[in-house]
């Protein structure tokens, strides 16, 4: 009698994703749900066709359940990216794979920080009906 043959196991830091990508269903849900616009929405999936396969099967992880897989690049993981970063889990992931891609770029980029920008409300004038602009007050 024929024997099946043994399926190897693999763990989650290196199997395929268990589903496909399906391209329609993330673009609309991006827009949709999170506030994408088409265009940020088409290369992010863009992005995520082409991201490694460990990528890809932690972000559908979170996708369809909410849950952070971890999955480590080069000291970096989704809830550290998140948290030291602000980023959100897209970013961190899109980061992830970044740092397989091209770690030494990747992780200068991660090692410079990012900016900040602070809004500042505009200076009042003097008097409300005076006609001297913030510039010209002394």
């Amino acid at each position: 009698m024929p024997q099946e043959p043994t399926r190897a196991v693999t763990t989650s830091s290196d199997r395929l994703p268990s589903e496909p990508l399906d391209r329609h269903a993330i673009m609309h849900r991006l827009v949709s749900e999170l506030g994408y616009s088409d265009r940020g929405a088409s290369l992010v999936t863009d992005r995520l066709e082409a991201s490694d396969a460990r990528i890809q099967s932690g972000f559908l992880k979170w996708w369809n359940t909410g849950q952070i897989e971890s999955v480590e690049v080069e000291g970096y993981d989704v809830q550290r990216l998140m948290r030291e970063h602000q980023f959100n889990p897209i970013a961190a992931f899109l980061t992830l794979d970044w740092l397989i891609k091209e770690p030494v770029s990747a992780k200068a980029a991660l090692a410079r920080g990012h900016d900040r920008v602070e809004l500042k409300p505009s200076p009042r004038l003097e008097s409300p009906g005076s006609a001297k602009g913030p510039a010209e007050s002394t």
